[in-house]
């Protein structure tokens, strides 16, 4: 996850982010490498899930963060959120050219995908949020272990490119948790940690009984795969916290202009 101060990274610090980001993707698209029988059976089918996952239109997820930002005052942080969206689907988009490329079809449903996709569409922004975090810090052992499952140049360079994509998209998220619960009560704020933990446990079973072939292909046992998964959450979690220290110091007094400080 990359360093610094989450909270003081306001909206138009990420549409800036985002914008660069944008214009900086480059893969290769022509390498003549095709995956082999055993990697098309076990990494293809694996990849098919990630690839509808990644494509959600996230209307409902918008339509949250524009009452948020009429509540907060925040009036960039719909656009820093459109941005995030498009991101996470311009990884869809690359996923399915390379499996369209490999002559693999893409699916146009899966019941996790729903499941998740129904599970946004019941809550508020904060529950949406913490959904979307729990499948991007699966998703950093996830394309790991895709990473050390295929021989294909082109599919590893996807692979780097999204875990790049995904540090910056948690701490997008640490930002935008940590200012939905700074006025809570520390004991409500571990609540929802503890909560949000719980489903993640729950997620990650889930993915680890769907995706278990790729991932020990990949070098994973469920052990490393769990302890991984769970490191990360405790270091988004940290993030978060340090978020919200930020944001419930307030910021120093201006001086008046043409004031002298002795």
């Amino acid at each position: 996850m990359p360093h610094g101060s989450a909270a003081r990274r306001n909206s138009q610090y990420w549409i800036q982010h985002f914008q660069r980001n944008r214009k900086s993707r480059s893969f290769p698209w022509f390498d003549p490498y095709r995956l082999c029988a055993s990697e098309r059976l076990i990494v293809g089918p694996s990849l098919q899930q990630f690839q509808l996952g990644e494509g959600a239109q996230g209307r409902g997820l918008l339509r949250r963060a524009k009452a948020y930002a009429r509540h907060a005052g925040d009036l960039e942080f719909p656009a820093a959120m459109q941005m995030f969206i498009a991101e996470e689907q311009q990884h869809s988009v690359e996923l399915g050219r390379f499996l369209t490329q490999e002559g693999i079809p893409l699916l146009a449903t899966h019941w996790v995908d729903t499941s998740f996709r129904g599970l946004r569409k019941l809550a508020g922004l904060e529950v949406c949020a913490c959904v979307l975090v729990s499948a991007e810090l699966i998703a950093l052992p996830y394309y790991h272990a895709v990473h050390h499952a295929t021989q294909s140049p082109l599919l590893r360079a996807l692979c780097r490119r999204i875990l790049h994509d995904e540090a910056y998209h948690l701490e997008f998220q640490a930002a935008t948790i940590a200012r939905l619960r700074v006025r809570r009560t520390k004991t409500l704020r571990m609540v929802s940690s503890a909560i949000h933990n719980l489903f993640f446990v729950g997620t990650q079973i889930v993915v680890w009984f769907e995706h278990r072939r790729l991932f020990m292909r990949g070098g994973y046992t469920f052990r490393k795969y769990f302890a991984e998964c769970q490191r990360h959450f405790h270091h988004f979690n940290r993030r978060m916290e340090h978020a919200l220290l930020e944001l419930s110091v307030p910021a120093p007094a201006a001086i008046p202009e043409g004031s002298a400080v002795v």
